[in-house]
């Protein structure tokens, strides 16, 4: 069993919509170095992705993208989707000028730490 308490940054649970490669996915934790997410997307080891979350900008009441540059530390089955963990090596906000509705997606009922 891994030694979560060593982690870099606290995680938080929670199920946001990101864009990955051509297609989508659902977070299920994350944080300020990593997130974990299912996808439908082919993901390789050690691939470097650009993640990207559809957030509410709570001031304004308008939408942003957050783009996260990120490395693939770890890649398992789960259910019909890939369980995807990625360390983040960085990340831009982008204001969302045009009326998204964030995409759904069924996550299934994988997701751990």
């Amino acid at each position: 069993m891994r030694d979560y308490i060593n982690r870099k940054s606290v995680r938080y649970q929670g199920q946001i919509p990101v864009e990955v490669k051509q297609g989508m996915g659902l977070t299920r934790n994350f944080s300020t170095s990593g997130i974990y997410f299912v996808t439908d997307q082919p993901v390789a080891l050690d691939e470097r992705l650009e993640v990207v979350m559809l957030l509410d900008y709570q001031h304004i009441g308008q939408r942003v993208r957050l783009h996260c540059m990120s490395d693939v530390v770890r890649v398992e089955p789960c259910d019909e989707l890939l369980g995807v963990a990625v360390a983040v090596e960085g990340c831009r906000f982008e204001l969302v000028t045009e009326d998204v509705e964030p995409p759904r997606m069924d996550g299934g009922a994988c997701g751990h730490a």
